[in-house]
């Protein structure tokens, strides 16, 4: 409790002094690596050493379908994984929504089914980046709004149902390895706009074996 409070003061205060022009850039990156240790070292404790999938639990097209994400390593974007590792942990990811927006890529909204706010705060302090996967089809990132979407194909942007474009301000952090076929079935939707949205029945944090890894043609860290 004591940490979450100083991780929560020391984003507060990071947020502040974001806003104010006068204050110079060492301050921010002294309160950013501070937030980025403490969410590491948060992330060890909770979770272990990584690295950390998600199993996704959608309704679409009539039924229960799956797919998996492999989380980029908490050393290299440390804050953005704890935030959304954290959410999942907490099952504030549990009957919410992925709507369709277009362009490729569907945006994960943390609303009920029925257009109702969840309670809870998934917003990012500051943007993290990685080259890991952000060339690839598949992948998971906080727009710079924070927003989450599911960029569908390769050279799409992370859009959002807010209509707007994120290329800039995207934090690239997971990358569906297991399930790729559920995929399919949501670009359906998507490109048919048949519903505007899907169920998002669950999330849950899963331990995958190197040998169930190596079935889908994924090389174990």
């Amino acid at each position: 409790k004591e940490s979450a409070a100083k991780e929560s003061a020391a984003e507060e205060k990071l947020n502040i002094v974001m806003k104010n022009n006068d204050c110079r850039e060492q301050i921010i990156e002294d309160l950013q690596t501070y937030i980025q240790n403490s969410h590491r070292s948060q992330l060890e404790k909770r979770f272990g050493p990584g690295p950390n999938y998600v199993e996704v639990k959608v309704f679409v097209q009539g039924r229960s379908r799956y797919f998996t994400l492999q989380i980029v390593s908490g050393n290299i974007m440390p804050h953005t994984v704890y935030t959304f590792i954290d959410m999942v942990d907490r099952k504030m990811w549990d009957d919410s929504t992925i709507v369709y927006t277009g362009n490729s890529s569907v945006e994960l909204v943390h609303n009920s089914p029925d257009g109702n706010s969840l309670e809870g705060d998934m917003t990012l302090a500051f943007s993290e980046h990685s080259n890991e996967f952000s060339d690839e089809r598949n992948t998971v990132g906080f727009t710079g709004r924070g927003q989450v979407v599911l960029k569908l194909d390769k050279d799409s942007r992370l859009h959002s149902a807010d209509g707007e474009d994120h290329e800039d301000g995207e934090s690239i952090f997971a990358k569906v390895i297991i399930g790729v076929s559920t995929l399919s079935f949501l670009k359906q939707e998507s490109n048919a706009k048949k519903i505007p949205s899907t169920a998002i029945e669950s999330m849950r944090i899963v331990d995958l074996t190197d040998d169930r890894l190596k079935q889908y043609g994924v090389i174990p860290y």
